[in-house]
């Protein structure tokens, strides 16, 4: 059997040197045992680490909880403007018809906004703004004045 050098691919004959490279020839050299060992303790501490981060993010203090944003008015004929703040921590203002409603997914401890004004008058100029975390309503608002603005806050517990 044949043996060619692994370097450059010409055949070998006697000898400690490649005669085509000058690569020395001989058995291949074997891999430290510390090496080994060094290789399985950093899997293991990734290991470790990707548990851990896998359990903190799905911890109470950390997890999402469900907010829903809601403004109506006793007929919901209405326009109002509203101002609150988003899923990002950013203010948004725009006109809707009510009823409305938005649902956001923020960390707990964030902070919650959002300010109803009815923007046309009608027979009834009340409107009313509430805050629910996931379900249950943490704030309610209501304005009976014409362009009356409700106005909601909280942290999600």
């Amino acid at each position: 059997m044949n043996k060619f050098c692994q370097s450059c691919g010409t055949e070998l004959g006697e000898g400690k040197f490649c005669h085509g490279c000058g690569a020395a020839i001989g058995p291949a050299p074997k891999k430290s045992p510390a090496l080994r060992i060094g290789c399985l303790v950093l899997i293991a501490v990734a290991a470790v680490l990707l548990i851990l981060s896998a359990l903190l993010s799905n911890s109470p203090q950390t997890s999402a909880a469900e907010v829903t944003y809601e403004v109506t008015d006793p007929y919901d004929l209405a326009m109002a403007q509203l101002t609150y703040r988003n899923e990002s921590g950013g203010t948004e203002q725009k006109t809707v018809s009510l009823p409305w409603t938005l649902k956001l997914r923020p960390k707990r401890g964030t902070f919650l906004y959002l300010s109803a004004q009815k923007s046309q008058r009608s027979d009834y100029d009340t409107i009313q703004a509430t805050i629910y975390v996931d379900g249950h309503a943490i704030q309610t608002a209501r304005s009976n004045s014409l362009y009356g603005i409700a106005s909601v806050s909280g942290t999600v517990p």
